[in-house]
């Protein structure tokens, strides 16, 4: 059964052509093959390595071609450093889960992708810089600490007169043990809740045969608790308490999905019920008020009354007070009152609106920095404004950030053709051929068609002009 489960683990663990589990296969293999047969066994590791580098298989194609197939790949030094640069500004850490939230104003480009700053890192890759900068280096430093203290406790461990099989058990447990701290300096490994788990009942494994084996003999705690009314009653409430805690998550979770579901089938009123029932059971997740605003929003469109979008404005202000780091809340927003500001038409109202986004834009660059879609969006307002230089520097910046966002080159082409800098309009407008013509054949992402989705025919009739 044990050479089973181990062909069945190796044939996974092949198809899976995982860099981060190579990695903690040879850390855990190297530790266990060394407390067995001694540094020798290091020869066997290296060999091994060599063999997989020379015999074609899964991994070793993954390895060759991941780059080619995926730009972002090769991403995790430029993360990593990224990370650094994010513990140096925050010593003592942003706080615990707000990773990818600060992720917006930590973005860097990857120079052969369509959109430069369209990903960003919302895991460090590396659990250990990411404890650094969510808790600090301090929080790094006790987690480190704890670590080093069950390092001392399994070699105490070892020290101890066991039984081959209670050996073989705790140097097998600590080589579990070692690969997943390992794969955790590469890959999010202390996220996934299994593996921490699995963990934690590896280290309490070791620590029982320790107790059991010391020359003293088992130590047993016992804690006196007198079941009396109050103290049942006390227990009672904890439970009930614990059990609100759990349901709550998976009963807001329910509803959102059954709401996801009924949007999909085109049933609105269905969905809005569901989805404000998912809001209301968990008010703090921003993933239901966001839907919920979409949906609204949708509901706008389709019976053109301001109530829905309205209702959509107070759910995203919620989000954002919610979660202020969020610039794609402060955006949405921004999109919102320019659809509330073309809804009311010229008038002082329609400045109001206007002015609401154009502060809510700003808000999202400030947040955001890298994203050309505020400098775009704001840029228009600005235009529309009668603000014409304003607006040239805001689609330039955008630009400057996203040479390929094609819809503010069209913007800046049109804008400079208005104020008499046709110089510039026909060099944006051949610019935008020329980066329609690079990507012309490629299977592209939501994201990508947004950055390219520019009516050169109509662009051309605009500014007057004969196609080169």
């Amino acid at each position: 059964m044990l050479w089973l489960t181990a062909g069945a683990v190796v044939v996974a663990f092949i198809l899976a052509q995982s860099r981060g589990a190579l990695l903690a296969f040879v850390a855990a293999v190297a530790c266990v093959g060394c407390y067995r047969f001694g540094k020798p066994f290091l020869a066997v590791i290296v060999l091994g390595l060599i063999a997989g580098a020379i015999v074609h298989n899964p991994l070793q194609q993954r390895m060759l071609t991941v780059g080619a197939q995926d730009p972002y790949a090769y991403t995790r030094l430029s993360i990593w450093k990224n990370s650094l640069e994010r513990i140096s500004d925050h010593p003592w850490g942003v706080g615990l889960g707000l990773y990818k939230y600060t992720s917006f104003y930590y973005r860097f480009p990857i120079e052969s992708a369509i959109a430069r700053f369209g990903k960003r890192a919302e895991s460090a890759h590396n659990e250990y810089l990411q404890l650094a900068v969510e808790l600090g280096v301090l929080g790094l430093v006790l987690f480190l600490a704890v670590v080093s203290l069950l390092g001392w406790e399994i070699r105490a461990t070892l020290r101890l007169p066991l039984e081959p099989w209670e050996r073989g058990l705790v140097i097998g447990l600590s080589g579990g043990i070692l690969g997943i701290l390992v794969h955790g300096g590469v890959d999010a490994v202390f996220h996934e809740p299994a593996l921490v788990l699995l963990a934690i009942l590896f280290a309490g494994m070791i620590l029982v045969v320790k107790r059991l084996r010391q020359p003293q003999g088992p130590s047993i705690w016992t804690v006196p608790f007198p079941y009396h009314p109050v103290r049942v009653a006390l227990v009672g409430a904890g439970a009930v308490l614990c059990a609100l805690l759990i349901i709550q998550p998976a009963a807001a979770w329910y509803a959102f999905d059954k709401g996801e579901n009924e949007v999909a089938r085109g049933r609105e009123d269905r969905a809005f019920d569901w989805l404000q029932r998912a809001t209301l059971i968990d008010p703090g997740t921003t993933a239901y008020r966001d839907a919920l605003a979409l949906l609204e929003v949708r509901l706008f469109q389709q019976s053109s009354d301001l109530r829905w979008l309205l209702r959509a404005v107070d759910e995203l202000t919620m989000c954002l007070q919610l979660n202020p780091l969020d610039g794609r809340f402060a955006h949405r927003l921004g999109t919102l009152h320019v659809l509330l500001a073309d809804r009311v038409g010229p008038g002082p109202q329609q400045e109001d609106f206007w002015r609401q986004a154009a502060a809510y834009y700003e808000q999202a660059m400030r947040l955001d920095p890298y994203s050309p879609f505020n400098y775009h969006e704001l840029g228009k307002i600005r235009w529309a404004q009668g603000r014409a230089e304003e607006a040239l520097a805001l689609f330039r910046r955008a630009i400057s950030y996203e040479p390929n966002f094609l819809p503010a080159r069209a913007q800046l082409a049109e804008l400079s053709q208005q104020i008499g800098q046709r110089e510039v309009a026909v060099g944006e407008y051949e610019q935008i051929l020329k980066v329609k013509e690079r990507y012309r054949g490629w299977t592209l992402t939501a994201l990508e068609r947004q950055f390219l989705d520019v009516d050169t025919e109509r662009l051309k009739r605009s500014l007057s002009m004969v196609a080169p």
